[in-house]
């Protein structure tokens, strides 16, 4: 499958500094209501029983357009499955979400 400039991909590095680009695409646009367009700004977590979680951005590139923050799971880091439905909504454009970010709280919350 063909990268478009809305897919999410993955890369790795074994100092934090000098990256190889992973084959494949993690996520794509358009597979679910409303993602369509562009995902961007994923923001990973490990759950208790250790699957990935993936909170993401997804809608138009356009300044000022609403966008949501969908999610995908994962037991490997490289495949993904989205999960249904919405996350955060940003409606309108005066509700702009993006860049979801995942802070731990006691008790295993975020």
């Amino acid at each position: 499958m063909a990268t478009t400039a809305g897919d999410i991909l993955s890369a790795t590095s074994p100092d934090g500094v000098n990256w190889v680009r992973e084959p494949g695409i993690r996520l794509s646009a358009g597979d679910q209501e409303g993602d369509q367009g562009a995902l961007w700004s994923p923001a990973i977590v490990t759950l208790c029983d250790g699957t990935l979680r993936m909170y993401y951005t997804a809608g138009s590139v356009v300044f000022n357009t609403a966008r949501k923050i969908y999610s995908a799971v994962s037991s490997d880091g490289v495949n993904w499955a989205k999960e249904s439905g919405i996350r955060v909504d940003g409606r309108t454009a005066d509700e702009l979400v993006i860049g979801p970010a995942l802070v731990p709280l006691s008790g295993g919350a975020f």
